[in-house]
């Protein structure tokens, strides 16, 4: 898990008295975190990635006095934008950093150690929740030394001010600077460079590094601050989390407006998430009875502010908990406020010993046959995405895939429907390897049938060779067919993941159970496997 830092001085200040380690730690792990070093200066914490609100000194405080009941105020108000004060995006920037947030603050009082977290807080927030500035970067401003109109595109090369290293252009402080070799990947696309500027001049190279004009210190009173990335939720949520954290440090908070193709929108939106959830699921799925308003005070206590409406308890989840997507992630907020520690198992009654049930039995067994055909055995998420379990296979998405709501990462987004896909993947890894490649697998895969999610437990397997026999092959499915006591018939089939007049269709008892045959080439080039392979897979249960 990631860390932050945090100073003992600063922490103790911003929760109004100084508990022990011992009891921080209590506290820490109540949360779901870990202290992991402690020095008479400072403390670092161990954080759930998921929860980038917590790396700053001031969002960790909030966290713990919501939890202890020192606070009792859910408010986050953002006030309207500054007359004359916006920022227009051009249409260069679309291919380098498309997605645009800012924000004025006004107010703050800094100290040495407010001023090191805040710009801790920002830094951190860009290497985790941004990935290394790529989903989203942070600039801070000092509002005094800026002049609007401001303008945020891609721009020839020129020259800045560059915080800390002199007058440069925007090409030397990417090939001269730390920071520029860093990121230099980010922030240009052929001769143009990604910045902000206002009447003045540059405010930014972004995402690489700030101009030495509006460099903010312990004297700025007001700031601008602006967020870019390359995910519009990532970007909207970040300015949500550093508004919070700016609110929490006793400033005003100005929404700023910006012009973009044409169209006008202000942030940071501060928009909460409103959750409904029956007060009956919380017990059913935590094993313990809770009343409405114990529900409500464990929702408190985890920063969420909660009411009974009907049968239902309705959450209002404050906008910077990035963590909190549908009702399930409520439910596991009440259990973390509960603790785990009190949540007791509850023990199962039976006057049968446990044993292996008819299905799992015949599984083993047929493991235990292919392993004696000199087929290996894989293990593979049952997590895939379309281009993998569709489109490298030569096939068109159908209507029987089960897609995942508010997917993280194109790589994960839909459950899988068969596999053989995972087989290829495993095989791609192989190729280095003595030939032949002989893998199977046996185990789940998830479809639609009417607009009910079913569940089937396939059984695949891939032999991979310089030269292959399609009888070894039907000798294989002929091996299945007499293991499970079945009788085998195969007809002509047509399959896109497969040659044309090298693919049949395996018939169990009557019934189409599956296929097999030689993979079409371009299949085995979607998956970078470079000798012929024929391939099975039928459903067994």
């Amino acid at each position: 898990m990631p860390t932050s830092s945090h100073s003992r001085k600063y922490l103790y200040s911003l929760l109004g008295y100084q508990p022990s380690d011992d009891e921080l730690s209590k506290l820490l792990d109540s949360l779901g975190m870990t202290l992991d070093n402690a020095s008479r200066e400072s403390i670092e914490v161990e954080y759930q990635a998921n929860r980038p609100d917590l790396i700053s000194t001031v969002g960790l405080a909030r966290s713990i006095r919501y939890f202890t009941g020192k606070r009792s105020s859910f408010e986050y108000k953002v006030e309207e934008p500054l007359q004359g004060f916006e920022v227009s995006v051009g249409r260069r920037v679309a291919k380098i950093r498309p997605f645009f947030a800012a924000m004025v603050v006004k107010g703050l009082e800094l100290s040495s150690d407010s001023l090191l977290d805040l710009i801790n807080f920002t830094e951190k927030l860009t290497i985790t929740y941004g990935r290394n500035r790529k989903r989203v970067a942070i600039g801070l401003h000092d509002l005094s030394k800026v002049e609007p109109p401001l303008t945020y595109d891609a721009f020839p090369d020129e020259e800045y001010d560059a915080l800390r290293s002199g007058r440069m252009r925007y090409s030397e402080v990417l090939k001269n600077t730390s920071k520029g070799k860093a990121y230099a990947q980010l922030c240009n696309v052929g001769d143009y460079y990604c910045a902000l500027k206002d009447k003045r001049g540059t405010l930014s190279l972004i995402p690489v590094l700030n101009s030495e004009r509006t460099m903010v210190t312990e004297k700025t009173a007001d700031m601008l601050v602006d967020i870019t990335g390359t995910n519009s939720f990532v970007v909207e949520k970040t300015a949500d989390i550093v508004a919070a954290n700016m609110i929490d440090m006793g400033a005003k908070v100005y929404k700023v407006s910006i012009k973009k193709n044409g169209r006008q929108y202000t942030t940071p939106s501060m928009s909460t998430l409103e959750l409904s959830v029956p007060l009956s699921r919380f017990s059913y799925e935590l094993g313990v009875r809770l009343a409405f308003n114990n529900v409500i005070s464990l929702a408190n206590k985890m920063g969420i502010q909660a009411a009974l409406v009907g049968r239902n308890i309705r959450f209002t989840v404050p906008a910077y908990r990035a963590d909190i997507i549908n009702d399930q992630d409520i439910v596991e907020d009440i259990a973390v406020a509960y603790g785990y520690d009190y949540i007791q198992p509850i023990p199962v009654v039976s006057i049968r010993q446990g044993a292996l049930s008819e299905r799992q039995k015949t599984a083993d067994e047929l493991r235990h046959m292919l392993n004696g055909l000199g087929f290996f055995e894989t293990m593979s998420s049952y997590l895939t995405n379309e281009e993998t379990n569709y489109a490298k296979m030569r096939l068109k998405p159908d209507s029987k895939q089960i897609r995942l709501a508010n997917a993280k990462a194109i790589t994960i987004t839909m459950m899988r429907t068969w596999l053989l896909p995972s087989l290829l993947l495993s095989l791609s890894k192989s190729q280095h390897d003595k030939l032949p490649h002989r893998l199977f697998e046996l185990d789940m895969c998830f479809y639609l049938d009417s607009g009910k999610v079913k569940e089937a437990y396939d059984l695949a397997g891939i032999v991979s060779d310089s030269s292959i026999d399609f009888n070894e092959l039907s000798s294989v499915v002929s091996a299945i067919a007499s293991f499970l006591g079945k009788k085998l018939e195969t007809k002509p089939f047509d399959h896109a993941s497969f040659i044309p007049g090298r693919c049949a269709s395996i018939w169990l008892d009557g019934k189409h159970a599956g296929f097999y045959g030689e993979l079409h080439p371009e299949v085995l080039e979607n998956f970078g496997v470079q000798a012929p392979a024929m391939a099975f897979e039928l459903e067994l249960f």
